[in-house]
Parts: structure tokens; C-alpha cells; sequence
């Protein structure tokens, strides 16, 4: 990743975590997806959509290619989806 691009990233993810009422929602919608969810799955959500982590470093961090986890993340929003209707 260039100079750039990372800088941008980081300017992103500070924007992300700043936004106090963002952080509540998230927060709200996470508690009720982790009722639902094992262990492994819950530490991927947070994660990416709490900590701002990319797909990249979470992939390096687990063995994976960030296309993989980017396909889990996918599921586990589509199960969640799912059971909201229900």
C-alpha cells in the first residue's frame, strides 16, 4: 500500500472512531449479533467493524487471504440479516 493510500486509510478509520453516536449504534447492533454468533466469529466483527481493522490485517493476523475473510465477514452479515426478519 502506498503513502497515501495509507494515510487516507488511517484518516478513514479515525473519522470511524470519533463519531461517538456512530460508535453506540455499532455497538447497539453488534451486542445483538453476538447473541447469535460463536467465539471465533464475534473477534472478527469487532475486528473490522469496531476497531476499523482491514480485511489485510486481519487476514495476515489469521493465515488467510483478506478475500476469505471478506467472504466470512459476508456470511456472517448475511446470517444476521436473516434473522432480523425472523
Amino acid at each position: 500500500m502506498n503513502r497515501f493510500a495509507r494515510q487516507r486509510e488511517l484518516e478513514d478509520h479515525r473519522r470511524r472512531v470519533l463519531d461517538p453516536e456512530k460508535a453506540l449504534s455499532v455497538r447497539e447492533a453488534l451486542g445483538r449479533v453476538f447473541e447469535r454468533v460463536d467465539e471465533k466469529s464475534e473477534r472478527l466483527i469487532l475486528e473490522r467493524y469496531l476497531l476499523g481493522q482491514s480485511a489485510q490485517e486481519i487476514a495476515e493476523r489469521l493465515a488467510q487471504s483478506p478475500t476469505a475473510v471478506r467472504m466470512r465477514l459476508m456470511r456472517l452479515r448475511s446470517a444476521a440479516k436473516r434473522k432480523k426478519r425472523s
